[in-house]
């Protein structure tokens, strides 16, 4: 199932990284997987094969800023991919969140009911 939110902007993307830490973190969850979009990827990787690189969570927010920093890209315009225990985030280029997963369960619901709580339209995309 896909899920995306409404156009946020960098401030609200950024806010909600610092959920994702937050919420898995408060869960047990350290790490997780991340991998650039073709916009900053490009620039990135060494090679044509991208792969996933293993994030801490603590230092997800340094780890975005470090790439901003080397202006390889900016987050909400270029795709930035986050997994984390049984969801993937797609920080969107156009500036919105897409939540994908198999089936809802309780860490999904978190996202989707803040998402709607701040009125950020989390509408099914597909399924």
């Amino acid at each position: 199932m896909e899920f995306h939110t409404d156009i946020l902007g960098k401030e609200k993307l950024l806010t909600e990284v610092a959920e994702i830490i937050s919420f898995f973190t408060s869960i047990g969850i350290n790490s997780c997987q991340v991998m650039l979009g073709f916009g900053w990827g490009i620039n990135y990787y060494q090679s044509n094969e991208w792969s996933k690189e293993e994030v801490k969570l603590d230092l997800l927010l340094a780890f975005i800023e470090k790439i901003e920093n080397a202006t390889l890209g900016e987050i909400g315009k270029d795709d930035l991919l986050i997994w984390v225990s049984n969801t993937e985030f797609k920080l969107c280029n156009d500036g919105d969140i897409h939540l994908l997963c198999s089936n809802v369960t309780e860490e999904q619901e978190h996202f989707l009911k803040r998402w709607q709580q701040k009125g950020w339209n989390a509408v099914k995309f597909s399924s």
